[in-house]
């Protein structure tokens, strides 16, 4: 299925979202990851398709979704990014360090 097509099939307006499990089976894919598999490949092709949790798959009706949409993904992207700091800097603190507890824990934590 193109892109174009595939967009078509996304409803317009949050109140029409539908959700992962439905949009699969329309588009006949196997299941909901090979679903997002398609939506970042529309995405990254300049589909503008939006969601939310829970919420399900739109295409914006106005602005103001895209705009909801836009600050909700940078909200979450950064959040991703503070949660990988402290893991990160233990990483590097212990870089070395090859060994682990018998309880799967590295050494020192």
């Amino acid at each position: 299925m193109r892109i174009d097509e595939f967009a078509t099939l996304i409803p317009v307006g949050r109140e029409n979202a539908i959700r992962s499990e439905d949009l699969a089976r329309l588009v006949g894919v196997k299941g909901v990851r090979q679903l997002q598999d398609m939506i970042a490949t529309a995405r990254l092709q300049g589909c503008l398709i939006c969601s939310g949790c829970g919420a399900g798959y739109w295409r914006p009706a106005n602005r103001e979704e895209l705009r909801s949409f836009v600050r909700t993904t940078e909200a979450r992207a950064l959040n991703t990014l503070k949660a990988c700091r402290g893991a990160k800097e233990r990483l590097e603190l212990i870089e070395g360090q090859e060994y682990f507890t018998d309880g799967g824990q590295i050494n020192g934590f």
